[in-house]
């Protein structure tokens, strides 16, 4: 990759990192939806720079386009923006959210030390990225 490339590709995964939090984040239903159709966007440019300029065009078209107004329309109908806020969570629901978080990420945190002794140390004959990738599909409680 060359520094032009290698800055694009960055600046779109950090792109769609961040428009993703956003998305769960948003407490506006129409905010969220817009910053999805900007993690779809960023994702189509991912999709670009790796090669594979019919997905990409696919994601923008299909997902950001077709599907999101959809939702969009959705969302004006049924008028999720009035929604009032004040009864809208649960007194459990920040402990079990905090809980959640802490568990993935001791989850994370172990697969990922365990990929890096193993492929510092020599232990697998597989690509770093396919081993990881089977790690965490190991690391899943349950399977479909």
């Amino acid at each position: 990759m060359d520094s032009v490339t290698s800055v694009l590709f960055y600046a779109a995964s950090a792109l769609a990192l961040v428009s993703a939090m956003a998305v769960v984040a948003q407490r506006n239903p129409i905010g969220s939806a817009f910053a999805l159709i900007v993690t779809l966007c960023s994702l189509s440019v991912l999709y670009g720079l790796l090669g594979s300029p019919f997905i990409a065009v696919l994601q923008v078209v299909v997902y950001a386009g077709a599907i999101m107004v959809l939702f969009l329309f959705v969302i004006m109908l049924l008028g999720a923006e009035r929604l009032d806020d004040a009864n809208s969570t649960l007194p459990w629901q920040g402990s079990l959210t905090i809980f959640a978080g802490v568990v993935f990420a001791f989850m994370l945190t172990g697969v990922l030390t365990c990929a890096v002794f193993q492929l510092a140390n020599g232990y697998t004959r597989l690509e770093p990225a396919q081993y990881l990738g089977g790690l965490l599909l190991d690391a899943i409680p349950f399977v479909l």
